[in-house]
């Protein structure tokens, strides 16, 4: 059965958007863009390049996204990521966004009125953080039809709006897949979900 294998090389600075005042807390960071961000990324770019200006599928399931019709489409079996520098696995951040009372959702005004604190209702300031401010990165798709080369040299933003991307390398070949041995085998988690 042959496949292709489409291999972009990237420069990225993993940003990320956070929640607003007061709801803010402690919560896990995301260190690495998913598989579906990766796909997603993709079918964002190919929609731009072939002027498919529209934020949903003509695929006949209900609440299909453009993603699905992408993977649809290309026959998308496998995304992944291969990092070229080590990274922390795992940070945890707690984020908050200073905000004028007058900004608060006016149907919890009062109930943020007992908690808000002087230091809270002046410059509304969104402070954020970013885990990799610079990393390379390579994303591995694997098709059942060539992914078009113009789709993966256009990727100008992945996942959150605050990440900055530069694609510096496109690779696609036709490739086999083969049957790995036993004593090679490993067994991969996936955490996302």
């Amino acid at each position: 059965m042959k496949i292709y294998l489409t291999a972009i090389t990237a420069e990225i600075h993993w940003g990320y958007s956070i929640r607003m005042f007061p709801a803010s807390a402690t919560q896990k960071s995301i260190v690495v863009p998913p598989p579906t961000t990766i796909v997603g990324a993709l079918a964002c770019a190919y929609a731009t390049v072939n002027k498919l200006n529209r934020e949903y599928s003509l695929v006949e399931e209900p609440f299909t996204t453009f993603s699905a019709e992408f993977l649809q489409e290309f026959d998308v079996k496998y995304a992944a990521l291969h990092l070229h520098e080590q990274i922390a696995e795992q940070t945890l951040q707690t984020i908050r966004y200073f905000t004028m009372s007058v900004q608060a959702p006016k149907t919890d005004i009062n109930r943020f009125a007992e908690t808000f604190k002087v230091a809270e209702m002046f410059a509304p300031v969104q402070i954020g953080y970013v885990v990799a401010p610079l990393i390379t990165m390579t994303f591995i798709v694997l098709s059942g039809k060539p992914l078009p080369i113009v789709a993966a040299w256009s990727i100008s933003r992945l996942g959150s709006r605050e990440s900055l991307i530069s694609i510096k390398k496109v690779m696609q070949s036709e490739v086999e897949l083969r049957r790995v041995d036993k004593e090679r085998e490993n067994h991969l988690v996936n955490t996302y979900y």
